[in-house]
């Protein structure tokens, strides 16, 4: 079966000889004015710049958050080492800093840098017990190794990054 054939005049009587409205073109998305494209490519090369800055920067302190995590791993409530705690805040600092620099400075000089870095931050018996780190007999208590360690975190935390201009 097929449909019935449609008639001559087809469609609403009254509105007989009026034509079909046509929309209009969609409108653009894009701006018009070439001051804006262009204020809108200078936008996003800045944000570019921004986003690589901030790669760049996270990567430059990478090693300050593998020292952060090695002195977390340490145990200072089972007796940890005080010579980690003292490799860990050296290997820290010879990643900051050139190796002559830094290299040859032991006991109480070491202790004076790392204070001259970040000012404040190692208490007396933190620097006393960073000084004589080699020397020392007996160990510290874990409440001394958790002060010092907390300290060290601080220093890694603010110290300042001297390869960097």
């Amino acid at each position: 079966m097929s449909a019935p054939p449609l008639p001559e005049v087809f469609g609403n009587y009254a509105i007989k000889g009026i034509s079909e409205v046509i929309p209009p073109e969609a409108i653009s998305w894009l701006p018009a004015a070439p001051a804006w494209r262009v204020l809108g490519v200078v936008a996003l090369v800045f944000l570019l710049w921004r986003v690589f800055k901030r790669v760049q920067q996270w990567w430059h302190n990478r090693y300050r958050r593998e020292a952060c995590r090695q002195l977390s791993r340490l145990d200072t409530d089972h007796g940890a080492p005080l010579q980690a705690i003292a490799n860990v805040l050296k290997a820290t600092a010879l990643a900051a800093r050139p190796r002559a620099e830094i290299a040859q400075v032991s006991g109480g000089a070491w202790v004076e840098w790392l204070n001259a870095e970040v000012p404040d931050t190692f208490s007396k018996q933190s620097a006393e017990m960073l000084a004589s780190t080699q020397y020392r007999k007996a160990a510290p208590e874990p409440e001394q190794l958790e002060t010092l360690r907390s300290e060290c975190l601080q220093w890694i935390a603010q110290h300042r990054d001297g390869r960097r201009a």
